[in-house]
């Protein structure tokens, strides 16, 4: 299966894709990777592919493959930032633990990103810091009437 689309946050049709027709191999751009994580619970697959132009997602893949592997799911959200947006050197001690199942080259780039892991690896692909750097200017745009009516409704 190729599929890839970077607009569409929805990888319900990839899952489909994956489960009807059986898929054994999955090729995927990396990107944060959590689109390729989505599918790898497929019963059939047995090899997965990941590409990147950015070094970079590819070891942000392999620290959330190592975190999936080692940490509970709560463990797991709070170590990506997920559960907690604020800077921890809590997560730092999380990452020791996980930092075993790392290759060299991933291992080496998470040794001098440490501020990543504080941060919240969450927010660190290159879409997502897109998006914070947009966000302050969209909601300028919006205005404060829009900001009123998202946060009236419980809306996050």
């Amino acid at each position: 299966m190729v599929y890839y689309s970077h607009v569409n946050e929805d990888n319900c049709i990839e899952r489909d894709l994956a489960f009807q027709r059986e898929c054994t191999h999955l090729y995927s751009i990396g990107g944060s990777g959590e689109r390729v994580i989505a599918l790898l619970d497929s019963p059939t697959l047995e090899h997965v592919f990941i590409i990147d132009n950015h070094p970079e997602a590819l070891y942000l893949i392999e620290l959330k493959l190592a975190a999936l592997k080692n940490l509970s799911v709560e463990d797991y959200l709070f170590f990506i930032g997920h559960t907690n947006e604020k800077k921890t050197p809590e997560r730092i001690k999380i990452y020791n633990q996980i930092k075993t199942s790392l290759s060299k080259k991933g291992l080496n780039y998470w040794e001098t990103h440490a501020n990543h892991i504080i941060n919240g690896v969450l927010y660190v692909g290159n879409f997502e810091r897109y998006l914070a750097r947009m966000r302050p200017l969209a909601l300028w745009f919006l205005g404060n009437s829009f900001k009123k009516k998202i946060e009236g409704n419980g809306v996050a």
